[in-house]
Order: C-alpha cells, then structure tokens, then sequence
C-alpha cells in the first residue's frame, strides 16, 4: 500500500508507486510505503525532493534615489535547486552582481535600470 499525505493513493503489490501532475507544493511531502503478510507490517517512510524553476518571493519594485544615496535592490528567488542570480545593467548590458541584494551608491554611473535574471540548471 502506497500513502500520500497520510491517504492511501494505491493498493495493489507494486513495488514502484508513479505520482502524476507534481507540483512544487509537494516538495517535501512524505510518501509511505506499507506492506503486510501473514507474519507481520513494515512501514518505510520516503521524502519527495520536487525541483522547479524560479519565481519571486516578493516582486520586485523600483526604487527611487537621489544622487549620493544609497539603495539596495532585491531581487528575492524561491526554487530547487537555489538559482544563479544576475543583475545586469540595462544601458550597459554588463553584469554587476551576482548576489540576491545588489547595493548601489546612486551617481550618474549607475542611475538606470537594472535587471534581476534567476536561472536554475536543469
């Protein structure tokens, strides 16, 4: 017998449970596999490990600065596995941080618009 999220999902002497349409929300979730015969019950208990892409935790806003202040943008990622974040520069398409928080004394270097890109090999 095979249980998901403590219902029975299959009885049959399968040996091999497959679990259709995955979401992240079952990231984590235990699978139990029982199995009976006349001499007694056993129990194994196994943990789902979903992978999927990104997406914000919060959306990111713009901010507003006056020269000489600083800021700190944000760009906040929940995936499995942990992404590879990069802030790129829109006016020079150059890449100026690889961190989820990118800190920025405003001048006019580094006014503009900047781009938060999360990738999740796989």
């Amino acid at each position: 017998r095979w249980y998901r999220l403590g219902q029975m999902v299959e009885d049959n002497n399968s040996t091999q449970l497959v679990i259709n349409d995955v979401t992240r929300d079952d990231n984590l979730r235990d699978i139990t596999c029982e199995v009976a015969n006349e001499v007694g019950t056993s129990k194994k208990i196994t943990r789902l490990s979903v992978h999927y892409g990104p997406s914000f935790i919060v959306p990111p806003r713009d901010e507003f600065a006056e020269i000489g202040e600083n800021v700190t943008l944000q760009c906040q990622i929940d995936s499995l596995p942990d992404p590879t974040i990069v802030w790129i520069n829109q006016q020079s398409q150059t890449v100026v941080g690889k961190d989820p928080q990118l800190p920025l004394e405003v001048s006019s270097k580094t006014k503009g618009m900047y781009m938060c890109l999360a990738k999740v090999d796989g």
